[in-house]
């Protein structure tokens, strides 16, 4: 069952961001959750029963990149200020991480070209994502949001399902 926006009012403010981005990226805690790896009740029951407390760093960072919110609004600190700088975040990366990232790269520039962009910039602005961003995505650089995936999914007429997971 939904909450309703008496329910939302009645949380904590991170739990009301996050139920609040979610609404407004039209997805579900379900979905969220299982996009990060969790058992898809894990976001439901951080929200309705308070577990756990607080979400781990690695939860909110991948929630601020997957909901396109500063990650301030979760109780972390903001690695979205500038998402383009060069900095140690991708050294942090566990290995089965970058494994997926390098998957979804790949899939990303096999969709573009099946598309019948060859060129990553003409894509980028067809996808109206910015040339600096798409081509750090197809690098496997960093995690798509949700609006990019739809976006790029959209352009390509490559489903959603198949950019995420092959």
């Amino acid at each position: 069952m939904a909450p309703t926006e008496k329910d939302i009012d009645q949380l904590d403010v991170v739990r009301s961001n996050l139920l609040s981005a979610a609404r407004e990226n039209g997805t579900s805690l379900a979905r969220l959750s299982s996009s990060l790896g969790k058992n898809p009740a894990y976001l439901q029951q951080f929200v309705k029963r308070g577990s756990p407390r607080v979400l781990p760093e690695e939860i909110r960072h991948g929630l601020a990149r997957l909901l396109s919110i500063n990650e301030t609004a979760l109780g972390g600190v903001n690695h979205l200020a500038d998402p383009f700088q060069e900095d140690d975040e991708t050294a942090s990366l566990t290995p089965s991480c970058r494994i997926d990232l390098r998957g979804f790269a790949q899939r990303l520039s096999a969709a573009r070209q099946k598309a019948g962009y060859y060129s990553q910039a003409k894509f980028a602005l067809r996808a109206e994502i910015p040339v600096s961003r798409y081509i750090v995505l197809e690098k496997g650089d960093d995690d798509p949001t949700i609006a990019e995936l739809d976006t790029i999914s959209a352009t390509t007429g490559i489903s959603l399902n198949w950019l995420v997971k092959g």
